[in-house]
Formats: structure tokens, sequence, C-alpha cells
């Protein structure tokens, strides 16, 4: 049984690479702990600073879906290779907030 749970304890380790969600509508940032990628069990980032954030560079490639809405007034800083892909021109607006600040990203 121990190398049945090694195996578990080694897999968590690794970063969860997958499709990310963000609703600013009905989604949850979780004090910066969500990795937007329940969207099944209903529970999407809210910010899409967020979503980027969780892409880590060992997950370079990923894509951050952005849901349509009110627009998202957010200063975005993307700092590894990703995807962001929104519902369409005429829903997913991102709007730079007044003022613009540093580093948002981090």
């Amino acid at each position: 049984m121990l190398p049945g749970l090694l195996a578990l304890v080694a897999a968590s380790a690794y970063a969860q690479c997958g499709p990310r969600f963000i609703d600013g509508t009905t989604g949850d940032d979780l004090a910066g702990a969500n990795d937007c990628r329940m969207q099944a069990q209903a529970l999407p980032c809210k910010t899409i600073q967020q979503g980027v954030n969780a892409v880590t560079a060992a997950c370079a490639g990923d894509t951050v879906n952005v849901a349509g809405g009110p627009p998202y007034v957010q200063q975005i800083t993307i700092g590894t290779s990703l995807n962001l892909i929104g519902a369409g021109a005429a829903t997913t607006i991102i709007s730079a907030p007044s003022p613009l600040t540093g580093n948002p990203g981090g």
C-alpha cells in the first residue's frame, strides 16, 4: 500500500495544468487560492489576473477562458505563454482601470 501512497503524493506535487475559467459575475478568486480549473463545479475565478497567475511556467500554453458579461475593469500582466480566449468581441470586454498601477500581476 505504501508505493501507491507515494505515487499519489508525488503526483500532487506537480502543477495542475489544463484550461482555466473566468466569470466576473459568478466567479470567486478564493483569496488567490482558486486555480480557476473548476468550471464543472461552478467555481470559476472572478478576475482574469487570477486565471493568468494560475498558469505557471510548467503549464505554459494553457488556455484561460473568459466568460462574457459586464466589462472586466482590470489591469492584467501576463508573464508566461498562454491562450486568452473570450466569449466573443461583443460580450467579453477588458477595460483598463484609471489610473493604471505599476505591476499588478506580481
